[in-house]
């Protein structure tokens, strides 16, 4: 298990290495929504992150893209290429909303993103320390990016980061 989250509906997610599953509690039902070959389900079975929107969208962060499952129509949409730099894809590890309400996600490879929900556009974030990102965690106004033997900080409003390396 990489992930768990509960929803605003009381679903439990769990993502895995093998897809992301889906329990009802109270229908005792799990459903198992995973890649297919016919290009059908989610990006790629290494669920790493998990993540709800305001509008109740479940947002699906792989090792090949993120995939967004729309809580009103129940189809998943795609964001691969959108996460490519330098002309490689990158694996999504971390996903996480700030108190100011921008949605960061975290890739090995190609840095830091922040998602404009609204528009499903994806926008690159310039912080020149990492480019393999892993973890996102916000305290005190401030968003805390690790990666490797370094940890970034930048205060919520304005994403000035600062570097901090760490000796191994």
């Amino acid at each position: 298990v990489t992930s768990v989250i509960k929803d605003s509906r009381n679903l439990l997610w769990i993502g895995t290495f093998n897809g992301l599953y889906l329990y009802d509690e109270q229908l005792g039902k799990i459903t198992h929504i995973k890649k297919t070959a016919t290009g059908q389900g989610i990006t790629d079975n290494q669920v790493r992150c998990l993540l709800e929107d305001r509008e109740k969208n479940i947002w699906i962060g792989t090792a090949n893209g993120l995939n967004r499952l729309s809580n009103a129509a129940q189809i998943i949409h795609f964001f691969q290429n959108e996460f490519e730099r330098y002309g490689q894809l990158s694996d999504i590890y971390d996903i996480t909303r700030l108190s100011n309400g921008a949605v960061i996600v975290a890739t090995y490879g190609n840095g830091l993103f922040q998602l404009n929900e609204k528009e499903n556009k994806v926008i690159p974030l310039h912080q020149p320390f990492l480019s393999h990102t892993w973890m996102l965690q916000e305290i005190d106004q401030k968003l805390y990016v690790t990666g490797h033997d370094k940890l970034i900080t930048t205060p919520v409003s304005n994403y000035r980061f600062s570097e901090t390396t760490f000796l191994r």
